[in-house]
């Protein structure tokens, strides 16, 4: 068994954490929650019997310590003389064939902190981390094996639930986010928004277009030099998008391919940083005036 900790004398706090059998186990010890001199006891009394079950002397279990200790040392420890350290409780645990907290919680009736393997250390790790997600220019997502210029970060309750027909809330999965490159009148849009969309969705569509999925399509033909564009999902399966100074166009549901379900588009980031730099990486500007250009 190997052995590594983090030993914290302020909080009087041990993470321990021991490989057996190829497996990590991880323990929060907290020293404090319990009475030192009981402790000192409990941890004396379990190192007398597991030693003699070893069938070692005190002086044998004295020398098997990497700084070998003496005779009487050992007889303090089993009397809960003296307060052992972490450095030795760990030791002498590993030497006695036991565990830190086998030594300090082994009491019948008393309950053990328990010991988390990494596997569920890593899915909690999982279900409290931030979305990672993928950006996009927009001409880049014609391209399935395009990779992503920049990643963006959400907490999971904002950017992991929407709100579902019956009103329940609902996961959503596989999210990526796009970079707008145009002016769009329909749906209403300007250069530098990050739209992002879901590829798992399934666009709806109401009589009232204001209700109606915006989404993420590709076209058959390009149009204004892009192949995919956002657009609004009409109740009969067509498209209509509308670029500023441009007649608007509706495609009919097959002559298009959707690729994601808008769910949020983002405007209120900090112009001096996500602005200026795709302005010089990636010559996408907008231009800062009130109202809306009419002229593009």
């Amino acid at each position: 068994m190997n052995s590594l900790k983090y030993w914290n004398l302020k909080q009087i706090r041990c993470i321990y954490i021991s490989i057996t059998h190829n497996c990590i186990n991880i323990t929060d010890i907290d020293i404090m929650s319990t009475n030192n001199k009981n402790v000192s006891m409990t941890v004396g009394q379990h190192v007398g019997v597991l030693r003699k079950r070893l069938n070692l002397t005190q002086s044998q279990l004295a020398q098997r310590f990497t700084k070998p200790r003496t005779q009487a040392w050992v007889s303090t420890v089993e009397s809960g003389k003296v307060s052992i350290n972490v450095t030795d409780l760990i030791e002498i645990a590993s030497i006695l064939g036991a565990t830190a907290t086998d030594l300090i919680y082994a009491n019948e009736g008393q309950e053990k902190p328990r010991t988390h393997s990494l596997n569920s250390i890593i899915q909690e790790l999982n279900q409290k981390s931030p979305l990672e997600l993928p950006v996009y220019l927009q001409r880049q997502l014609s391209n399935p094996a395009s990779e992503p210029i920049d990643y963006q970060y959400s907490s999971k309750f904002s950017g992991y639930t929407i709100l579902g027909d019956d009103g329940s809330i609902e996961s959503v999965h596989n999210q990526k986010i796009m970079v707008v490159e145009r002016y769009y009148a329909e749906p209403l849009l300007n250069i530098t928004d990050l739209l992002s969309y879901s590829t798992d969705l399934t666009p709806h569509a109401d009589l009232d277009t204001r209700a109606s999925d915006r989404v993420i399509a590709k076209f058959d033909k390009p149009y204004s030099g892009l192949d995919v564009h956002p657009g609004i999902f009409n109740i009969d399966g067509s498209l209509t998008t509308q670029i500023r100074g441009e007649g608007p166009m509706q495609l009919e549901k097959d002559s298009y391919e959707i690729l994601g379900v808008l769910i949020l588009r983002r405007t209120l980031y900090r112009s001096s940083v996500i602005r200026t730099w795709l302005q010089r990486q990636h010559g996408l500007m907008k231009i800062e005036r009130m109202g809306y250009p009419q002229d593009f």
